[in-house]
């Protein structure tokens, strides 16, 4: 099922890009499961932008940004509307508290954009929007959480990539 998902907007970035933009959106898809394993999109308010250069030396914002090596170094450092480069030496360059807009850093680099449930992959100023793969989910690259504690109460729930087990202290497993 990824490989059809990716087949909707890869070809998109690889239109505007060319074929070394391939490897930055498969750099950036690896980084935003990872990212929303530690994150919750639905807590999430503000606007995320997660980035990668074509050019592998190049630091398009000019402010100054955090230097992390790893998911969890970064993901302390999430606040606000924040723009987050993925390096192709494997850092992460966060800047929290930075409202950036996406089609400015997609003339050079393959942009990936979150807000409040709306996905979008950006290259040369133009925009993909993603499509839900499954209606509900607030990312398509995040496990679900329950949105309202109040429908699950009494229930225990253990997540994993294939499907959802529930504990109820009554029947036992559901």
């Amino acid at each position: 099922m990824a490989s059809v998902f990716e087949d909707a907007f890869l070809p998109f970035v690889i239109e505007q890009h060319g074929e070394q933009a391939g490897p930055a959106v498969r750099s950036i898809l690896t980084f935003v499961r990872g990212f929303y394993k530690h994150v919750s999109p639905e807590g999430q308010t503000e606007k995320i932008v997660v980035f990668q250069s074509l050019d592998p030396a190049a630091r398009p914002i000019n402010k100054a940004g955090v230097e992390c090596s790893s998911l969890t170094e970064l993901v302390n450092k999430v606040a606000g509307p924040c723009a987050i480069q993925v390096v192709q030496s494997g850092i992460f360059i966060i800047w929290a508290k930075h409202s950036i807009d996406p089609a400015s850093l997609s003339t050079a680099s393959v942009v990936y954009s979150f807000h409040k449930g709306v996905e979008h992959f950006h290259a040369n100023k133009k925009s993909k929007l993603l499509v839900k793969l499954i209606p509900g989910r607030t990312s398509n690259f995040a496990l679900p959480t329950f949105q309202q504690p109040q429908c699950c109460a009494g229930f225990i729930p253990r997540c994993d990539s294939a499907h959802i087990i529930v504990r109820d202290s009554k029947h036992g497993l559901v």
